[in-house]
Formats: structure tokens, C-alpha cells, sequence
């Protein structure tokens, strides 16, 4: 038998080198012949690939279990995983999962969901002549707004193959199955001169066969957000790895585009690209152009029928209730996983689901939930939409005590029967309760939320060690995340009726809490996760104006001065873009409050 060849793949300062024996060395070489490294360097990695007597391969890499089974495609898909992803997320960078061409020594950055059309698009583009340089792996590297792609074979989900089908560049390329996709072989031609890019423009991608074609711009801030929800760990504002994300949302000009064929966008969105990159035309300037373009209307939003709201009547000690809006997976994990891991707490408590979007996809599901729960309550409610519905919650608790979370949040087994004590021992409590959040790491917690602005957003994650131990005292906080919060019912200070769309409650409703009397605190041993990320987009809307607007009713209302949150938006949206949100949402909240 012949010894298997080693061979070096390369990617920024990363090696991997890759054992194949001769009936898929040839796959290897060809779809990974763009990243081929140097023998001469050192490779951090080795990834063994051996065939069995069922002409199955199987994959091994690093400290990991073996990968069995294999067809030959899948051997491709499962390397590209390998080398792409996983030798890089413990590197330096921020490692993003989008697609990226290239033009004019500047890179346009692909973002969409899975399976939204980052890789369709991406073909689109190098028939074009743009340049290739990932479909699925791109790195942030050091230097502030720049990307670095990986350029491993393309994989075209199935729902795009008659779409790709049609560009003549991918006719000869070379192509292998891996289960439902296509894995093509990109060709030398296609490689980008330098790997390593300013970001010239950004795009979120929605392809859908036969939508009308929209493009509309992203303003800076919200292009950052759909930057965030790409990268493959959690980064939050305040962490090391947000800047160099910051730095590529806030200086590259970017639009959202929604389609349904090629030749919607043929001659247009090349066009508008190479203008982009080639002009390195500012976000706001890219933002007037694009507005000025027409576009066709939006489609229609299928509806459907509100279910009643349920009429169940309990007598708890403590109500958990949580807002929702088109989440069904998040309220079915959380609480199912209360269920399953705190079940000596069952009998002392139910569960309120708020419904704020009940015509929606998710509504029926959610009003059937209480078919299998017994102690489960369903509350519709469309006459307002955001954040501060969570404090219909309290308006619908019927238990003495009240733990509002988000319907996306794990608490550790142990913490519901002690924050139960903990009321029992303090039955007449004015305060807030909260406690750390668990990185998605399970290792580092976020206690509190220093008092900065950052990213649109006030507050930055903190860390006090009094936390490190579950058993520690309670202390005070001046702020914290609201994805979980605990109290008295009879305590809760409530949202200002104004708030609408995405309430900044962090900080408002602590000095609420105060200015009644009562402490805001950290429970050492209310500790959950919370799942920041999203694969499909935020299906609620989501403006500056309406942040700005809660902002400024929130700051009057506490008697606050506004000029540090004024600033902070000018710096991040432009003071030309700040300032007519600011001061629309002035007329509005002075004409709302002369009308009270």
C-alpha cells in the first residue's frame, strides 16, 4: 500500500496538513488547490484521512473523535468544515460564517441566513469578473475593517442549483455531492491577488424564487448588528472581538437585498457594487443614493387567526412568564428545559407566555402548548409590539412573585428553588433580582452591565468576582441584561405606556427600582444562558428611531439629561442621520406629553 501524501493547506498564518490516500488525494488537491500552503512551515494541525474496505472514508482530526462513514463528497464538505472553521476559531480574528468577492482591491462581504443565497450570490458576482474569496469562512483580522476569506469549494443547497445552473463560469467547473448539496471546485482564475481586504461593501442576501427585487440600505449600526449575528462564538458590545466587527459595519456601505431571479439584478447590482468600491463611497452617501432608486412594494405579510387567549386561573407562588414574538423553539426549549431540570419547583408555579405577534406563524403552536402543560397560560396581545410587553407579564401574573425572562433563556438546575427561598425568606421585597450570565463558553459570567454607551446600545457586560461562587452573598449591581429579572409583583414599577418597538430597559428600570426603595441585586446563584444569536433575521422590527424615541421618554421621565445619549448616536449614525431622528422624536414625545 502506498504511504498517503501529506499535504499543506494554508490560510492567513494557519496550516493544516491534510493525509489522503490516492483514491480522493486528487479531490483534495483540486478543491482546496486555492489555499495549497508551504511544506517548508511548520502546520499546526494534521488532519488523517484513511479509506475502508467499503470504499467509506473516515476523517480524523486533532484531539476529537474519528468522522465514519463517508462518501467521497462528504470528505470534501467535512475538510472544508475542518480547515475553514474550526482550525480558526480559536485564533486570533473574529471567524464570521459569510461569503465574500472581491473588486478593485476591496472586498464585498455576503451576509444572509443558512441557506438565504450568501453562495448563489457569490457565484453570480465571479461570473461577473469579481474576484473569489470564500463562500462560507471569512476572518477579521487585526487591521481595523478589513476581511480575509477562505476560498474552499462552494456548496450550492439544492433550492439553488437550477439558479446557478444558468452562469456558463460554473459549466466546466468540477463538482462532488455531499448529501443534499453541491460542492463545485473553484477555479484558479477566480482567486483574489490578496486574500486579505478593506471591506467595500456590505449586502445581506435574501434570494427567494420569484420575489420582486428590493434593495434598501442598512444604516451602520444595523449593519454591525447583522455582522454580529454571523460570527460563529457570541460577541457582545463590550468584548474584545467587537471591535474589529464594529469596524467593518460602521465604514462599509451596506444593503439589504431581496430576490427572486438573476435578472432582476444583472447590470444593476454589479454596477452598483464596482460604484461603491471603486468611489469608496461613505455609508450615509451610499444610503441617499440607494434611496433614490426605485423598488418595488414590499411583499403582503400572511396573517393568520389569533388564538384565544387562555382562561386557566392558578394560585402559584411564582409566575415565569416571557414575551415572544414568532419564537416558538426558543419558548418550547426554555421551558421544557425548566421542566425537565427543576422539576421540584413545578407545583409552586406557572408559566405565562405573552404572544406579541399572535397573527403570526407561531401562534397556533403556542396556544397548543397548553395542551400538554398543565400549569401554562397563553396571552395574545397585538395592540402594542417590543420590549415593554414584558410587562404584561406582571399585569397577568397571578402568582406573589414574578421571574420574567426571554423566551431564549437556560437557567442551571438549582437556581428556580433557591431564588424561591430566597423570596420565602424575603416575602415583602422592594428589589430587582437578577444574576450572571453564562458565556456561551460555560466558562466566563457577565455580573452586571457598566453604564456606557456602545454600539447604540448602554450598557457594557462586567464582571465582579463575588460572583465566581454560586454560594456568595447578594450585592449590588447598577445595571444588568434583562433577559432574566425577578420580583415581587406588587413591587414592579412598570414601563412607561409610551415605549414602543425595542425598549432599552437596562438602566431605566434599575433607577425605577430605586427611586422606589428597593436594591437592585445579583443573585450569585441565578445563573442561566442566554441565546444572543440568530440564524434567520430579527423577525420584529427593529429602528433607530423607535431606541432613540424610548431613549429620550425614558430619560425624561426620570429626569435625566439627554446630552451623553445624543452624542453617543450622533458619533455612531452621523450627526446629520442622529439628528433628525432626535429631533422628530423630541416633537413627538413633547407633543404626547402636552396631550397628557
Amino acid at each position: 500500500m502506498r504511504a498517503m501524501t501529506p499535504h499543506t493547506l494554508a490560510f492567513l498564518d494557519r496550516q493544516v496538513t491534510v493525509e489522503a490516500p490516492a483514491s480522493i488525494e486528487g479531490d483534495v488537491v483540486a478543491f482546496f488547490r486555492l489555499c495549497a500552503g508551504n511544506p517548508a512551515h511548520p502546520a499546526g494541525r494534521r488532519v488523517v484521512i484513511t479509506e475502508g474496505s467499503s470504499g467509506r472514508y473516515t476523517l480524523a482530526a486533532g484531539s476529537g473523535p474519528p468522522v465514519e462513514g463517508l462518501a467521497r463528497g462528504e470528505v470534501i464538505q467535512r475538510l472544508a468544515t475542518t480547515i475553514g472553521r474550526d482550525a480558526f476559531l480559536d485564533g486570533p480574528g473574529v471567524a464570521l460564517r459569510a461569503a465574500a468577492v472581491g473588486w478593485a482591491e476591496k472586498a464585498l462581504l455576503i451576509l444572509g441566513a443558512d441557506g438565504g443565497g450568501k453562495s448563489s450570490l457569490a457565484a453570480w458576482f465571479i461570473e461577473k469578473g469579481f474576484a473569489y474569496l470564500a463562500d462560507d469562512t471569512i476572518v477579521l483580522p487585526a487591521a481595523p475593517g478589513t476581511i480575509a476569506g477562505f476560498p474552499g469549494p462552494l456548496a450550492f443547497k439544492p433550492e439553488t442549483l437550477s439558479h446557478v445552473a444558468g452562469l456558463p463560469a460554473f459549466h466546466a467547473a468540477s463538482s462532488v455531492r455531499a448529501e443534499s448539496r453541491l460542492l463545485v471546485c473553484p477555479e484558479r482564475t477566480w482567486l483574489a491577488t490578496d486574500p486579505t481586504a478593506p471591506c467595500g461593501l456590505i449586502i445581506d442576501v435574501r434570494f427567494e424564487a420569484g420575489a420582486d427585487l428590493r434593495m434598501e440600505p442598512i444604516p451602520p449600526a444595523q449593519a454591525t448588528l447583522r455582522v454580529l449575528e454571523q460570527t460563529r462564538t457570541v460577541v457582545i458590545p463590550g468584548d474584545p472581538d467587537y471591535a474589529p466587527v464594529a469596524a467593518v459595519g460602521e465604514n462599509a456601505p451596506a444593503l439589504k437585498l431581496t430576490y427572486g431571479a438573476y435578472a432582476q439584478i444583472d447590470g444593476v447590482l454589479d454596477f452598483l457594487a464596482r460604484v461603491a468600491v471603486e468611489t469608496e463611497t461613505a455609508p450615509d452617501e451610499f444610503a441617499r443614493f440607494l434611496r433614490g432608486l426605485p423598488s418595488s412594494k414590499p411583499p403582503e405579510k400572511k396573517t393568520y387567526p389569533i388564538p384565544a387567549r387562555s382562561e386557566r386561573k392558578f394560585s402559584p407562588k411564582l409566575t415565569i412568564g416571557m414575551a415572544t414574538y414568532d419564537d416558538f423553539d426558543g419558548v418550547y426549549f426554555t421551558i421544557q428545559a425548566i421542566r425537565m431540570y427543576h422539576p421540584e419547583i413545578l407545583d409552586q408555579v406557572e408559566f405565562v407566555v405573552v404572544d406579541n405577534h399572535p397573527d403570526g406563524p407561531a401562534g397556533e403552536a403556542l396556544k397548543d402548548f397548553e395542551e400538554f402543560i398543565p400549569n401554562y397560560r397563553y396571552i395574545p396581545v397585538n395592540d402594542t409590539y417590543g420590549n415593554a410587553v414584558k410587562g404584561r407579564v406582571f399585569d397577568e401574573a397571578a402568582g406573589k412573585f414574578v421571574l420574567c425572562i426571554d423566551c431564549h433563556v437556560l437557567i442551571v438546575p438549582g437556581a428556580l428553588r433557591r431564588l424561591l427561598e430566597y423570596f420565602n425568606r424575603n416575602p415583602m421585597t422592594r428589589d430587582l433580582l437578577q444574576g450572571p450570565v453564562i458565556h456561551d463558553a460555560l466558562g466566563a459570567i457577565y455580573t452586571h452591565y457598566e453604564p456606557k454607551w456602545t454600539g447604540g446600545f448602554y450598557g457594557t457586560w462586567g464582571h465582579n468576582p463575588a460572583a465566581d461562587d454560586p454560594n456568595g452573598e447578594p450585592f449590588d449591581i447598577v445595571m444588568q441584561n434583562t433577559g432574566l429579572f425577578a420580583c415581587r409583583r406588587a413591587a414592579w414599577p412598570g414601563f412607561n405606556s409610551q415605549f414602543r418597538g425595542f425598549v432599552a430597559e437596562e438602566g431605566y428600570l434599575h433607577q425605577k427600582f430605586r427611586r422606589a426603595g428597593g436594591r437592585t441585586l445579583c443573585l450569585p446563584f441565578l445563573r442561566c444562558v442566554h441565546r444572543f444569536r440568530r440564524i434567520q433575521a430579527v423577525p420584529y422590527p427593529m429602528t433607530w428611531d423607535d431606541r432613540i424615541r424610548n431613549h429620550i421618554i425614558g430619560l425624561r421621565e426620570l429626569g435625566l439629561p439627554n446630552e451623553e445619549m445624543v452624542a453617543h448616536f450622533r458619533a455612531l449614525l452621523g450627526e446629520e442621520s442622529a439628528d433628525a431622528l432626535i429631533e422628530a422624536a423630541m416633537r413627538e414625545v413633547g407633543e404626547m406629553q402636552g396631550a397628557e
